[in-house]
């Protein structure tokens, strides 16, 4: 698990979550603030195995109203559940930085 590009800015406007699953599972990619706050979703579905970049569905720094969120720390936690066993596959929180 990782995120491609974790410093967002105008020359970099996207973070893209990247991971891999060992088998099909039910994957939740959520963007936090600092205080642990949920500000988007950008992912809940269930997904084959393998690698996978969410490039079409990269945090851009937006709430989920679609304004932009001030300057500072922000996490993205990815979690995957396996579809056959319900066994917890990824469980891990990335940091983002957004600057202006």
């Amino acid at each position: 698990v990782r995120i491609l590009n974790n410093v967002i800015n105008k020359a970099n406007p996207v973070a893209y979550p990247s991971y891999y699953l060992t088998e099909d599972g039910y994957v939740t990619i959520v963007v936090y603030d600092i205080k642990g706050r949920s500000l988007l979703s950008l992912q809940e579905n269930s997904l084959r195995k393998g690698g996978v970049n969410i490039k079409e569905n990269g945090w851009r720094g937006v709430n989920a109203k679609g304004k932009k969120v001030g300057p500072g720390l922000y996490y993205i936690r990815i979690s995957a559940k396996s579809a056959l066993t319900g066994k917890v596959l990824i469980n891990e929180i990335k940091k983002v930085v957004v600057s202006q």
